[in-house]
């Protein structure tokens, strides 16, 4: 696992998966830099520096044995159905059929 301290404590954040894995890829054919997103890391140095703004720099690490951990919600919980909506399945399936589109209630 990678991650970087935007901060002088020593709470670290995580990079998310596929930061990860581009960050390990790179350093694992020993390329001195990777860019992402948001940022350029420099592996030789191990610093990432901000695209927006290039005086923002912060350090990275690499961790390894680290306990997996659980994975950051990606989508939308299910929406709790109301007894009013059962009867119609359409809203059901989140589609107004009636007009042909996705309803966004």
């Amino acid at each position: 696992m990678w991650y970087y301290n935007k901060t002088q404590t020593t709470e670290c954040e995580e990079f998310s998966d596929i930061e990860c894995e581009i960050i390990k890829n790179a350093f694992n054919n020993e390329k001195g830099e990777v860019e992402l997103d948001l940022c350029m890391i420099d592996l030789k140095t191990s610093i990432m520096t901000m695209k927006h703004d290039k005086s923002k720099q912060y350090s990275i690490k690499r961790m390894e044995n680290v306990p997996k951990r659980l994975r950051q919600e990606r989508f939308c919980p299910i929406p709790e159905i109301s007894s009013d909506m059962t009867s119609d399945r359409s809203f059901y399936y989140g589609i107004d059929r009636s007009k042909r589109h996705f309803a966004f209630s």
